[in-house]
Parts: C-alpha cells; sequence; structure tokens
C-alpha cells in the first residue's frame, strides 16, 4: 500500500505499468472534485473511476476487502475519514465473503493493524496483498467526497 498528502506524489509511480501512467496523467490532469456522483470508463475497463459522497461509519460497519484483478487508487477530494490497513497473510484473517471474480473483490472480517487519517487530497494505492477499510468515522470525520480508480492490473 501507497499512502500520500498530496496528489503530486503520484509521479513517483510512473512506470509500473502503462495502466497506471494512465491514471496519474488523469488524476493529475483533471480537477477531480468537478466530477459528479458515479462511475465511468476512461481506458475501457483497462482503467475506471467512481466518485462517491458519503458519512463515515462508525467502524463495527466497515468490512476489510481486497482485490484481485484491479488495484485501487483511492483520492479524499473532501472531508476526513479513517482508512483501515491490514496483510492478506494476517493469521486472525476471517473471510466473510469469498472472492467474487465478477465483481472482483473478497470480504473480510479482521482488526485493522494500522488506521490512517484519509483528508482532502490524501490518497492510497491498494494493492491485491492490502486489505483495506475504508470509510472509517474518526472523532473529528467530515462529509468525504472521493475518487476511486479501478486500475487493470
Amino acid at each position: 500500500m501507497i499512502i500520500g498528502r498530496e496528489l503530486k506524489e503520484l509521479r513517483n509511480y510512473y512506470g509500473h505499468s502503462k495502466n497506471l501512467d494512465f491514471a496519474i496523467d488523469f488524476i493529475l490532469g483533471n480537477d477531480l472534485i468537478t466530477f459528479g456522483v458515479g462511475k465511468q470508463e476512461l481506458l475501457g475497463k483497462e482503467v475506471t473511476l467512481s466518485v462517491e459522497e458519503y458519512e463515515p461509519r462508525d467502524i463495527e460497519q466497515c468490512y476489510f476487502e481486497n482485490h484481485h484483478k484491479y488495484l485501487d487508487i483511492q483520492i479524499v477530494l473532501s472531508g476526513k475519514e479513517g482508512f483501515g490497513y491490514a496483510n492478506v497473510n494476517n493469521k486472525d484473517l476471517q473471510v466473510t465473503n469469498a472472492y467474487n471474480a465478477d465483481k472482483d473483490i473478497a470480504k473480510y472480517a479482521l482488526k485493522p493493524e494500522f488506521i490512517f487519517e484519509m483528508q482532502t487530497n490524501s490518497f492510497a494505492v491498494v494493492y491485491p496483498e492490502d486489505l483495506h477499510m475504508p470509510k472509517i468515522k474518526l472523532a473529528d470525520s467530515l462529509q468525504v467526497k472521493k475518487a476511486i480508480f479501478k486500475v487493470k492490473l
């Protein structure tokens, strides 16, 4: 997992794949806060963008997830939330929803190893081995608008 506080830091990750390079160029070349809620294909199914707005939730209402075919780039466009992390090899891992290949997601119950504070312009690049738990309510959480890029590996 890669965590950053400023979007310009994404430049450090050029060259990992053509799809990731496309996503980084798109992120740095657009004012993402102006995008409306919804999902769109940017490079066919290779790179997609979903924009969401929500109130962060109590941690008991959140869950860990991971993906096999895509990595996520999650960017907080406005607001503040907690973002949990755990490694897929954690010995306490409990599968709650087995991997669904059509939706490219599996869900898990587990205590976070770390919770990062994500605020405006913070980002996380999440690989398949990174279990992630977004949308966690913090004491000073604010309504979140988030861009989620799915980048095919």
